[in-house]
């Protein structure tokens, strides 16, 4: 099938750029602060201690921060609550660390295990054998 009006259906060249001219910055210029907020908070709480943790950040609309316990809140309710533009569950239990994110029209979830830290197997058995 073809097009009536083919010059409004094809792009025009002058607007192409091939794909290995995009920059890095670019692609920021679409992440909005709430997600670049949810990125930093996941990389602080996947750099935390070995504790386990379920803690909520709530962000005012002017901007001032409320750290406080999360346990037995829905992110969304506590949001709601306390009036805030945004919030931040951080949970880090059993090895992993997890972060959800509300606002009132956006929501993100971010998650990793944290690895373990290798052992070798069998520590105190010889790694030779003497032979006599």
């Amino acid at each position: 099938m073809r097009c009536a009006l083919q010059s409004s259906c094809r792009p025009e060249s002058r607007f192409l750029e091939p794909v290995h001219t995009f920059h890095r910055a670019r692609d920021k210029t679409c992440v909005s602060a709430f997600l670049e907020n949810a990125q930093e908070i996941f990389q602080a709480a996947r750099q935390g201690g070995p504790e386990d943790c379920e803690l909520a950040i709530l962000v005012g609309r002017d901007g001032a921060i409320h750290m406080l316990p999360a346990a037995g809140w829905e992110l969304e309710a506590l949001r709601l609550d306390h009036g805030a533009h945004a919030a931040y569950r951080v949970t880090r239990s059993a090895g992993g660390v997890r972060v959800e994110a509300r606002s009132a029209a956006e929501a993100c979830l971010l998650q990793a295990r944290t690895a373990q830290p290798w052992r070798p197997p069998l520590a105190d058995f010889p790694r030779y054998l003497t032979i006599q």
